[in-house]
C-alpha cells in the first residue's frame, strides 16, 4: 500500500514538474483576423499577412461602423521604417504617417507564462478536436490571455485588458505558414505619389 501511493506521488509530482511546452509561432504566416474592441463598438474582419522578422503587417479590412456604411481598407504597417499606409477601397484616398506603438506581436508576449491546456471540442474524441495551450499575464499591452495550437504554436485567440478599461479580443482563422506573395509589403500604388 505504501509503494502504491509512493508510485501516485512520484507520478502526480512528475506531471506536474512537466516544463511548459514551448511556443515558437511561425514567424511569417497569413490568415484572416476578427478584431472586436468592446468598448468602442469595433469589428474588423480582414486578411492579415504577418512578417515577425521584418516587423511588417498588412491588413486588407473591413470595419463595420454598425448600422453605419462598413469601409473597407488596405492597410500597411512597415514598423523598422516607423510608417503606415492606410488606403479606403472605396474612395481611394491614402493615408500615410507616423506609427505611434510598437510592433505588435501575434505569439506570446513578454510577461505571459503557460497557464495550462485544454480540448476546442471535447477530449472525448481527440482526432476532431484540437489541443491548445493556454498563457496569462501582464503584459506591456494590460492583462494577457491567449491561445495557441499545441502543435504548431498557431495562435488561436488573443485578449488584451487594458489599463484604461479597453477590451481587444483577436480570433484566427485559415492560418497558413509563409507569405505567398512577396510584394504584399510594398505599398499600394495610390500612397506612393
Amino acid at each position: 500500500m505504501k509503494l502504491c501511493c509512493l508510485v501516485v506521488a512520484v507520478l502526480v509530482a512528475t506531471a506536474v514538474a512537466q516544463p511548459a511546452p514551448t511556443c515558437d509561432p511561425p514567424p511569417q504566416w497569413e490568415a484572416y483576423e476578427h478584431k472586436i474592441i468592446e468598448t468602442s463598438r469595433y469589428f474588423a474582419r480582414r486578411k492579415i499577412s504577418y512578417d515577425q522578422t521584418n516587423q511588417r503587417v498588412r491588413e486588407i479590412e473591413e470595419v463595420d461602423n454598425f448600422n453605419e456604411t462598413s469601409e473597407v481598407f488596405d492597410i500597411l504597417y512597415l514598423y523598422n521604417e516607423n510608417i503606415y499606409y492606410s488606403l479606403n477601397l472605396r474612395t481611394r484616398v491614402c493615408v500615410n504617417g507616423t506609427l505611434r506603438s510598437e510592433f505588435h506581436t501575434r505569439g506570446v508576449p513578454v510577461g505571459a507564462n503557460f497557464t495550462g491546456q485544454t480540448y476546442l471540442g471535447t477530449s472525448i474524441d481527440p482526432v476532431n478536436s484540437l489541443l491548445v495551450n493556454e498563457y496569462r499575464g501582464d503584459t506591456a499591452r494590460g492583462y494577457y490571455v491567449g491561445f495557441f495550437t499545441n502543435t504548431g504554436c498557431l495562435p488561436i485567440s488573443h485578449d488584451y485588458f487594458t489599463p484604461d478599461g479597453s477590451f481587444y479580443h483577436y480570433l484566427y482563422f485559415d492560418i497558413v505558414a509563409g507569405i505567398s506573395d512577396p510584394n504584399v509589403f510594398i505599398p499600394p500604388e495610390e500612397c506612393r505619389h
